[in-house]
């Protein structure tokens, strides 16, 4: 093992960023200045150096390829020659033959050693210590590299590519030239009298005003010391915020302008206002093209938001000159409006107002008996909202898992036309089966064939309720099934072509595809988070990799060992990011969730292409099915539900399929 301690780098002049320059031994020649590049690709012999050593030029083989890294151009090479080379000391030293390029180029280095020579020796360097070692036969040889002729080099080759030649002119004669001179006599005038070293040069031909206004201007009062002395005491004692005191009447002010509204509230003590909180808010797009008197709403209800605990425990009073009042006190000016009502009946009201009845509360009861229709209820437009939080499975550990039927398909060999998906919540391992016909001791068989004898008895096994798994109780509940599910039915599409009827031959291959890919939510592979280890891709077959080309089975067996004990933490790291995923998801699900609950005994309608999807195929049936009761209210925004008779319903329902049902 190749190790650097502190004491390799005594002698060296720290901070540094010096290169590695070292001298070694090449055809019988003691050679200098010889920089060790990891970045060159080959061997380099600068032709001044190739010169002094009197090697024969008909030694040189041919190079028909051009180098490049020295210019921004590609420079062409003399040629190869093959050098006896000798690095290290006498008691242990490496020989061997390198073949340099030899290239006619300007440089301060002799020779430059690369990644070929290093490969070769084993080297290991580091430019901090200034050190190169590499094993030989005996030991571990270091070669020190000489700092003082790296300076040396570096410090040449910089004034070489730096040669500039600095000119200093005098620019003062043209500045006296470019001078303007006063066309009239100059007269000193004492800006503040008693000063004499204050003073300012005018010219003398002023009329008489301009001199009366001048002199008026220098002039420095009493007053303007008073003024003066009264603005730094302003600025220099900025208000501040009052507290207010249980049950006193407090003040607001309101300001609006084009681009943003502006509040302060406020409290009178002993006849001064002093402020309590300040709010302001710039406009949106939409919100700059309001009426003023819109924008005042605006600015009240935006303090009235962030000053609620002052709202709810103080009367306030708002200091305005416009019309606030008969706005925000009158429904239609302020927008408000019922939104449970509709506008039928409105009409249906003043249809029996026209008819000549009249009784006071005529056109309530016009809305509830229109909210009270069977059919149109059973007719009303579907809400794609949801309703409820939502509610991510986390499954610490593995394995549990969540199962579901895919299909129909194109007539398979054996007639198979379904697929049977299983998928482990943690680690996103899945399994996946063909089935000719969907029944129950089929499900059983792959269940007890795929998982418990291959991964045990799994800790849950999540499925949707009802017939062949559709979901009713909770929507979200198989997500991540319903996931992979798309994941089979887009590898299987770009699988395909002509030939639908093969996809049973294919499907092993997506699923192998799927479980050696990383995923997102957890950033490793299903199969390493499963096995503990990386799969033998078919690619390392054709290109060896490094596990491939150095395999061992002793050190095999200990690093599987190895993987396994380490299994556990990257399977805690992978849930942790899987947790963290899943909470961004719900906080941008949430957002858009509008509160939809019921209570034991209310009556509500249920979606009908949920409980009949053939019955809700056609354009002119209806969206809800006949009302049902709701006998007791389970978490998560699930209902059980029965009927008016009072026969329980064997299934649970969700809130995002239920409508309230009004008699």
């Amino acid at each position: 093992m190749i190790t650097f301690f502190d004491d390799d780098s005594k002698g060296i002049k720290t901070p540094h960023d010096d290169p590695l320059v070292i001298t070694i031994k090449a055809g019988n020649f003691d050679v200098k200045r010889v920089l060790i590049d990891n970045g060159s690709s080959a061997e380099i012999l600068f032709h001044d150096a190739f010169e002094k050593m009197n090697i024969p030029t008909n030694r040189l083989r041919k190079m028909e390829a051009p180098l490049y890294g020295f210019f921004n151009h590609p420079v062409a090479a003399e040629g190869i020659i093959a050098l006896p080379v000798t690095i290290g000391t006498p008691l242990a030293q490496a020989n061997l033959i390198l073949d340099f390029v030899v290239v006619k180029v300007p440089s301060e280095y002799n020779a430059i050693l690369g990644r070929p020579a290093l490969n070769r020796l084993q080297a290991v360097v580091s430019t901090y210590h200034l050190k190169m070692k590499f094993p030989t036969e005996h030991e571990i040889e270091e070669v020190k590299g000489d700092q003082t002729t790296a300076r040396q080099c570096y410090v040449t080759s910089y004034r070489s590519k730096n040669k500039e030649a600095l000119i200093i002119e005098d620019l003062r004669e043209d500045i006296k030239m470019q001078r303007g001179e006063p066309v009239e006599d100059l007269v000193s005038i004492e800006v503040y009298p008693g000063e004499e070293n204050k003073t300012v040069r005018i010219g003398s031909n002023l009329k008489e005003v301009t001199k009366l206004e001048l002199a008026k201007n220098f002039v420095w009062t009493d007053d303007c010391q008073r003024s003066f002395e009264e603005l730094k005491t302003h600025l220099s004692s900025p208000p501040l915020l009052s507290k207010p005191f249980p049950g006193e009447d407090l003040l607001i002010y309101l300001s609006v302008t084009e681009v943003a509204v502006s509040t302060v509230l406020i409290r009178e003590e002993n006849g001064v206002q002093k402020p309590i909180y300040y709010v302001s808010k710039v406009l949106q797009d939409v919100e700059t093209r309001y009426p003023k008197i819109d924008k005042i709403a605006l600015a009240l209800i935006i303090s009235a938001r962030r000053l609620r605990p002052y709202f709810q425990s103080h009367t306030i009073i708002v200091l305005t000159d416009q019309p606030l009042r008969k706005v925000l006190m009158t429904p239609e000016a302020s927008g408000s409006r019922d939104m449970r009502s509709t506008s039928w009946g409105k009409d249906v009201g003043q249809k029996i107002l026209r008819q000549g009845y009249y009784w006071p509360t005529m056109q309530k009861d016009a809305i509830e008996f229109t909210r009270r229709c069977d059919q149109c209820q059973k007719f009303a437009p579907l809400s794609h909202t949801p309703v409820a939080p939502l509610t991510s499975i986390v499954s610490p550990i593995p394995f549990v898992w969540g199962m579901d039927l895919l299909g129909p398909f194109p007539m398979a060999s054996g007639q198979r036309r379904f697929v049977i998906v299983a998928k482990d919540y943690f680690t996103k391992w899945t399994e996946a089966e063909s089935l000719a016909t969907i029944t129950s001791a089929n499900c059983e068989d792959f269940f007890w064939k795929n998982i418990i004898c291959r991964f045990g008895v799994p800790r849950a096994l999540v499925v949707d309720n009802g017939k062949q798994f559709d979901n009713i109780a909770h929507p979200q509940s198989n997500g991540q099934t319903e996931n992979m599910n798309r994941g089979i039915l887009q590898g299987l599409k770009k699988k395909l072509n002509e030939a639908k009827g093969a996809w049973v031959d294919e499907l092993p291959k997506v699923l192998w595809a799927y479980r050696t890919t990383p995923h997102s939510v957890t950033g490793e592979t299903p199969f390493s988070l499963c096995y503990g280890t990386e799969a033998m891709l078919p690619v390392e077959i054709g290109v060896p990799t490094i596990r491939a080309l150095h395999f061992s089975e002793l050190n095999n067996d200990v690093g599987l060992r190895a993987n396994l004990d380490l299994v556990e933490e990257a399977r805690t790291q992978a849930h942790v990011r899987s947790v963290i995923v899943k909470q961004r998801v719900a906080r941008y699900y949430n957002k858009k969730v509008r509160s939809k609950q019921f209570n034991e005994g209310d009556l509500v309608l249920h979606k009908l292409e949920v409980s009949n999807p053939k019955a809700a195929t056609g354009k002119l049936s209806p969206n809800w099915e006949r009302p049902y009761r709701v006998i007791k209210v389970l978490k998560t925004g699930a209902y059980a539900l029965g009927t008016l008779s009072g026969e329980s319903i064997p299934r649970t329902w969700n809130a995002e399929n239920l409508r309230r049902y009004y008699q």
